[in-house]
């Protein structure tokens, strides 16, 4: 519903246009649906969980945090060699471990259709006259390999993105590797 009325406003074509009235009804369906979960969430005053932040980090410099932040990493991966958070990893992993093995083996994401979802919010985000950061985050090699989805592939991902992002003019911070 979003990826067609933003391309109803973002593109300047009659068929978009027309797609996207026909998804409005469902789209004001769903918004009042959405607006209800808000007032449900402010009546009964529920607010995110948010972790409390160590505040000796503030006293850190970089590459102090970063040292820090590897020491937690390892810390809350104790379970596994993939560096996955034990929780995460003992509830939905461990049990089907076998099985995925491989399972991305067949996967390749230099073709996909989120990339004209990301050609989207780029044009509207043009179209605003923002001027966002994109940042790019690394998955987990380690699981990528166990998962049968190599480097070669993650990094023609990252490589498909970044020129994407900018060529459309805006920056990347890259944090893939």
């Amino acid at each position: 519903l979003l990826k067609t009325s933003l391309e109803g406003i973002a593109y300047n074509d009659t068929k978009q246009k027309i797609k996207a009235m026909a998804v409005k009804p469902f789209a004001y369906l769903y918004r009042n649906i959405l607006d209800r979960k808000d007032l449900f969430t402010a009546v009964f005053n529920i607010k995110p969980h948010k972790e409390e932040l160590d505040p000796s980090l503030k006293q850190m410099n970089w590459m102090e945090t970063r040292k820090y932040a590897d020491q937690i990493g390892a810390l809350e991966s104790k379970s596994n060699p993939y560096g996955i958070e034990d929780g995460y990893f003992n509830k939905k992993i461990k049990q089907k471990l076998k099985q995925r093995q491989g399972y991305l083996k067949n996967d390749a994401y230099d073709q996909s259709p989120e990339y004209e979802d990301l050609q989207i919010v780029l044009d509207l985000l043009k179209q605003s006259g923002a001027k966002p950061l994109f940042i790019s985050v690394p998955v987990k090699g380690s699981w990528y390999d166990y998962a049968g989805f190599p480097k070669e592939r993650r990094e023609l991902y990252y490589k498909k993105v970044h020129a994407q992002v900018k060529q459309a003019g805006y920056q990347i911070a890259d944090f893939s590797n």
